[in-house]
């Protein structure tokens, strides 16, 4: 990008979607070979589990984060006073003012 600006600035009266396009091809040139050679030896691994569980058809609700949530237990009544304590008990009075 860098390079179209400096090459669009000095030379004024250039096509500028020529110069865009000559940059772009440029690139790609130059990268898919490199992809090529990456692809062959192995570098790009298979997706993983969690990407892929994002487009499998979920069979409650179809949405994943709302399945994974579900998927979690409710607390106990222990949890809520062992780790909120005292603002456990206060919060319904303060529940029944507002």
């Amino acid at each position: 990008l860098q390079l179209m600006c400096v090459l669009e600035s000095k030379y004024k009266k250039v096509n500028k979607w020529m110069v865009r396009a000559a940059v772009i091809l440029a690139g790609m040139i130059v990268a898919l070979p490199v992809m090529y050679y990456l692809y062959t030896t192995g570098y790009f691994g298979p997706i993983s589990s969690r990407v892929r569980g994002l487009f499998v058809k979920h069979t409650k609700t179809g949405n994943p984060l709302v399945d994974s949530v579900a998927e979690h237990q409710a607390a106990s009544p222990q949890a809520y006073y062992q780790y909120l304590h005292d603002s456990s008990t206060i919060a319904p009075f303060g529940l029944a003012i507002v």
